[in-house]
């Protein structure tokens, strides 16, 4: 696992932009992105153990090993990246559960995946499953000898949109802010699990619903940042995500900083029971010959840029992600070459020794950088009938396209996206914009989705109080 720390030279200005110094590089960008692997290295013995760890709605920025300062939202966590490999760069795939998820199953974009996108214009809800062409990682990783499970808790999970190929063991269960599987029950799961098949090799795939809304956190720690002044109900005012979104407009600060609270409390509480699968992976003698991979699906949005939770425009409070690997045969550090949802399965089949891996879109993180330019794309995919939103990163900059209006950032110099350079690059954002819609396009000429049934009124309402539904 490369863990150099790379300092990326200073962003180049606007007239070298417009002369096309960075236009040039952007031209072969869809070509050098098919062939811009991280130069892997001959493969060391495959690991015993693989452990993929899928944290809901955590953005990255919320955790101290990112940055935060607020408070000490993962003291645990912090702890043990000391020891990891640390992506200060990471970007999802999407701004929702469904398309991030493919990406990670199948190191593809969502237009080439097709999980996620909408197809009816009212609240009966259907919505595509992945493309069953694609071999899943847990198909990839099954026939190289490895028993697969899944520990899921997201209706968007079910094992009707496709994700649950591969796995010789599924284990799913929806439900709605308190009903949901408590992470603590879930890494029991998980810990049961690894301890039954230690013997052989195992990959497991874990995914934690905390931080998703309505953050109430478990146990002691509800209740744990907000002032004495600040009651469960005031910091959660509502009865569902469709609700808060209703009414974001009329809240005031303090309302949005106790909704913070509340949130910065879930990913305390999740902070502890990662700790559990941490330790219990150290007690089961399974540690040192694992290979984990922590991560998120997306982010969350509080106001930031003016809307509230997650499927809407890729700005960085949804778009990046923690990522995370420990692995023995890599060192602790620092990456800050930006990577994404899509190199985790080239990762995990390099890693499992898989000598002809179908093709990805994203590229293997073990081995030294590579300096070929490279797009990363940021896919909405609609989960309700409003307009596509979609995004793109060729480090620093940011492009997000609503489809009527783009947007260009300098995430090195602006990394809260509020300097609009758009009007000042109008030739730039218009070949990125070109570049992106291409690749997506050619993504997409590719996928063949299928349409998972219909949700019945008892998922619809799940879907209402998780606010993906209006």
């Amino acid at each position: 696992m490369h863990n150099t720390v790379h300092s990326p030279s200073a962003p180049p200005s606007p007239l070298s932009i417009m002369q096309g110094t960075l236009r040039g590089a952007l031209a072969g960008v869809l070509m050098a992105c098919a062939a811009c692997s991280l130069a892997p290295q001959p493969a060391p013995a495959k690991p015993a153990t693989i452990v993929l760890v899928i944290i809901d709605t955590l953005r990255a920025d919320h955790l101290s090993p990112y940055g935060y300062s607020r408070r000490p939202t993962t003291p645990h966590l912090d702890t043990r990246a000391e020891s990891a490999t640390v992506f200060d760069r990471a970007y999802s795939s999407s701004s929702w559960t469904l398309p991030a998820f493919g990406s990670v199953l199948t190191g593809r974009w969502p237009a080439r995946h097709g999980a996620g996108a909408y197809s009816r214009t009212d609240d009966a809800g259907q919505w595509s499953s992945l493309d069953e062409t694609l071999p899943t990682l847990a198909e990839l990783l099954n026939e190289a000898g490895y028993s697969t499970a899944a520990i899921v808790n997201n209706l968007f999970l079910h094992e009707r949109f496709g994700v649950a190929r591969g796995y010789d063991r599924f284990d799913w269960r929806n439900g709605t802010d308190s009903t949901y599987r408590p992470a603590s029950e879930s890494v029991d799961l998980a810990l049961s699990w690894l301890r039954e098949g230690r013997a052989g090799y195992q990959f497991l795939t874990l995914h934690l619903m905390e931080p998703h809304f309505s953050y109430s956190a478990p146990g002691g720690y509800e209740g744990l940042f907000r002032t004495p002044g600040q009651s469960a109900a005031f910091a959660v005012p509502f009865a569902d995500g469709s609700h808060i979104d209703r009414v974001k407009d009329t809240l005031t600060a303090r309302q949005w900083e106790s909704i913070r609270d509340a949130y910065d409390e879930e990913i305390a509480y999740t902070d502890l029971q990662l700790e559990r699968l941490f330790s219990g992976l150290e007690d089961l003698g399974l540690w040192e010959d694992a290979l984990v991979i922590l991560t998120s699906d997306h982010g969350e949005e509080f106001y930031d840029h003016n809307e509230y939770g997650h499927g809407q425009a890729p700005y960085d409070e949804v778009a990046r992600i923690p990522l995370m690997v420990w692995w023995n045969h890599g060192k602790a550090g620092r990456v800050d070459q930006p990577v994404s949802l899509t190199d985790i399965a080239p990762t995990l089949a390099y890693a499992a020794g898989i000598e002809s891996p179908p093709p990805f879109d994203g590229v293997s993180l073990v081995g030294p950088p590579s300096d070929a330019p490279r797009m990363l794309l940021l896919e909405r995919r609609q989960f309700d009938q409003t307009h596509e939103a979609m995004g793109a990163v060729v480090w620093p900059y940011k492009l997000i396209d609503d489809g009527t209006t783009a947007r260009l950032f300098n995430l090195q110099s602006d990394p809260g996206e509020t300097i609009d350079l758009s009007g000042a690059e109008a030739a730039f954002i218009a070949d990125l914009r070109h570049a992106a819609r291409a690749m997506i396009a050619r993504a997409g000429s590719e996928a063949e989705t299928g349409i998972a049934p219909e949700l019945d009124a008892e998922d619809r309402a799940a879907l209402r109080a998780l606010g993906y539904i209006q």
